[in-house]
């Protein structure tokens, strides 16, 4: 039995890990290479985090800092 995982939770799950981003970056400032913020952001975006191992873990952690940075470049695309 395959799981599918909607587009739409994923997309979720990105938005959660940005807005744990931002919140730390306005307190703490630029957190987007802590590791420990990133991981905490993937463990709210997929529940079964801890439990993923090699290429799948990287995969979501590479895919949240990614999102991150779009975040960024958008807000301050608005800002200007």
């Amino acid at each position: 039995m395959e799981w599918y995982i909607p587009t739409g939770i994923i997309v979720i799950g990105i938005l959660i890990a940005y807005v744990v981003k931002y919140v730390v970056n306005k307190h703490y400032g630029k957190q987007l290479n802590n590791i420990d913020v990133i991981e905490s952001a993937c463990m709210y975006y997929r529940h079964d985090f801890g439990l993923l191992e090699g290429a799948e873990r990287g995969h979501v952690i590479f895919e949240a800092r990614e999102w991150a940075r779009a975040f960024d470049k958008a807000i301050e695309d608005t800002r200007s």
